[in-house]
């Protein structure tokens, strides 16, 4: 399993190498699927979008703290970019983490699935 971001698909302004290196994971995830099915191996990824997490928060409040405003507000204007109007939590994340290295999903290898509120706007 590996963990990517939305920004393997929709890159960020100004995020040059991050988008760079997550779009290069989105490869990655095809060419190791591809080498390793025949032994049985499964190779998946989970792309996170906006999730509400340490980073995230540290962010808003720095953000917060230039502008004079609550960090709830700058989480706020984050997340009206979201379709869902919300940052995702770790907890959906690890959901599809767990369901793809289950065996449940086991016919799908070579993926990435975006875990974004719908942020992402480019097409697999």
């Amino acid at each position: 399993m590996i963990l990517g971001a939305a920004s393997g698909r929709q890159p960020h302004p100004h995020q040059i190498v991050s988008n760079v290196h997550k779009a290069g994971l989105l490869g990655l995830v095809k060419t190791l699927a591809g080498e390793l099915a025949p032994e049985g191996i499964r190779v998946n990824a989970v792309a996170p979008g906006r999730t509400l997490t340490r980073l995230w928060t540290e962010r808003a409040e720095r953000l917060a703290a230039e502008r004079g405003v609550p960090a709830d507000a700058i989480i706020a204007e984050f997340a009206r970019e979201i379709p869902l109007g919300r940052f995702g939590t770790p907890e959906e994340v690890a959901t599809m983490v767990v369901w793809l290295a289950s065996p449940r999903a086991a016919y799908v290898t070579g993926q990435t699935v975006n875990v974004d509120g719908g942020i992402a706007k480019g097409l697999p």
